[in-house]
């Protein structure tokens, strides 16, 4: 596939593009979590002849911002924020680094009743804060602090068919949810 980014109006133009179908789509911006839910839009081109007018209108989401620290207050930019919104018809996931001063800003699809928050590293993780985001002015000043080890362990033993020890064998693991 091919990209090109918008200019400071907006617009875009991809070329040159041979014959052929074609799905356009905006990829993911931070600011607008709606583009996560978009199949894009099928182009047909024939002939060598331009297309115009395949336009985005895009949602700004909500901003919930704050701040990620350690137990002892200093910032935790090595941390990730995730935000899942729940009791909506879509549940939308948001992840995002904080930045070099622990501070976030995530945006979600618009107001919500709940929406889960926790900053997590490999090793530790911050309590679940479950807050309300009630209008479109979003929630600022988020505290998650990181002071929670992470303590789960998943181990086995990987075996053949007679039964001898497998070595070398990769591990994957795949997290389903987080219930």
């Amino acid at each position: 596939g091919r990209s090109e980014p918008t200019d400071e109006d907006g617009h875009y133009t991809i070329a040159p593009i041979e014959d052929g179908m074609y799905t356009a789509s905006v990829e993911e911006l931070d600011q607008y979590p709606d583009i996560l839910r978009s199949g894009g839009i099928s182009i047909p081109l024939k002939g060598g002849a331009p297309v115009s007018g395949i336009d985005f209108a895009l949602t700004k989401g909500v901003r919930v911002a704050g701040i990620v620290t350690t137990p002892e207050g200093q910032p935790a930019p090595e941390s990730e924020v995730a935000g899942l919104t729940q009791f909506t018809p879509n549940p939308i996931r948001v992840r995002i680094p904080p930045d070099a001063h622990g501070a976030f800003a995530l945006y979600i699809p618009g107001i919500t009743e709940k929406l889960r928050l926790q900053a997590q590293t490999g090793t530790m993780e911050s309590a679940v804060q479950v807050v309300a985001v009630p209008d479109e002015r979003g929630v600022e000043g988020m505290s998650l602090t990181l002071d929670r080890p992470k303590t789960a362990s998943i181990s086995g033993t990987v075996v053949d068919g007679s039964g001898a020890a497998v070595d070398g064998a990769q591990l994957h693991l795949v997290r389903k949810n987080s219930g």
